[in-house]
């Protein structure tokens, strides 16, 4: 049985472009390589322009010979013209590079004369925040009890604690001391907040209770640390292990080489 008939059909558009730009000896073509990819290669068979079709070299488009080109050029840069407007140009350059180096001389000098007035200033003012530091502690002795409940008794004159005669004036200002003792302790970082009790009720706040002295040498500690890691110049703070602490580990020798405290 005879197959039946195909209809192909015309190159045209694209196809026609795409035919014309591969009969066309490119510099690069594609070739398929083992796992079916197309690689772009070098054509060997590509021509540069510089030569003909039988690969002979164009000749070149001057007039002329190399040497005669050279001394036609010498010519020209002999001559007065070009090198009058040499010497006009080598003058302005030389012109701009001088103008450029003064105004460089001239922002270098603001600036250290900027940077040594700021190193003034700063002098300045550290001096006399100091002084104004100084004299603020020198105008302000310390508060006796009896200033401060004279003072605090004429503000809360008409507190509605006073007026209402449930407690008398001393107890108002033991309760008074007692508040203030609780505020500068938590400003100090003399409190913390009490541990979690299951047992009370959902909702409650946990209360602020006085640190032991162990804790808050605990936390001196740690800030003197943190403080000593901060400043980098000064080692005189290390948390490493006290002397007594290698000398109790167990397997300790002080004469085994390389045991040193």
């Amino acid at each position: 049985m005879a197959k039946a008939a195909t209809f192909r059909k015309p190159k045209t558009g694209r196809d026609s472009e795409f035919q014309q730009k591969k009969n066309a000896n490119p510099e690069y073509i594609f070739e398929t390589n083992r796992r079916g990819r197309k690689v772009k290669k070098k054509n060997p068979k590509y021509i540069p322009p510089t030569r003909k079709s039988d690969g002979s070299k164009l000749e070149s488009t001057t007039s002329g010979s190399t040497k005669s080109q050279g001394k036609a050029q010498q010519e020209v840069i002999a001559s007065s013209e070009y090198q009058g407007g040499l010497k006009k140009m080598q003058t302005k350059w030389k012109k701009q590079a001088a103008d450029k180096a003064k105004v460089k001389a001239e922002k270098l000098k603001i600036g250290q004369e900027l940077a040594a007035q700021f190193k003034k200033d700063d002098a300045d003012i550290a001096a006399a925040y100091k002084n104004k530091k100084d004299s603020k502690k020198l105008e302000k002795p310390k508060e006796t009890e009896a200033e401060a409940r004279a003072k605090w008794e004429e503000k809360s004159k008409n507190s509605p604690a006073r007026r209402s005669g449930a407690w008398s004036k001393d107890e108002l200002w033991e309760k008074q001391k007692a508040h203030r003792k609780w505020k500068s302790d938590r400003q100090e970082g003399k409190l913390k907040t009490e541990k979690f009790d299951p047992r009370k009720g959902k909702g409650q706040r946990r209360k602020l209770v006085q640190k032991t002295p162990a804790e808050i040498a605990a936390d001196r500690r740690k800030k003197e640390i943190k403080a000593a890691k901060n400043n980098k110049s000064s080692n005189k703070i290390s948390p490493s292990v006290p002397v007594e602490k290698k000398k109790k580990k167990p397997g300790f020798d002080a004469e085994r080489p390389g045991s040193s405290i």
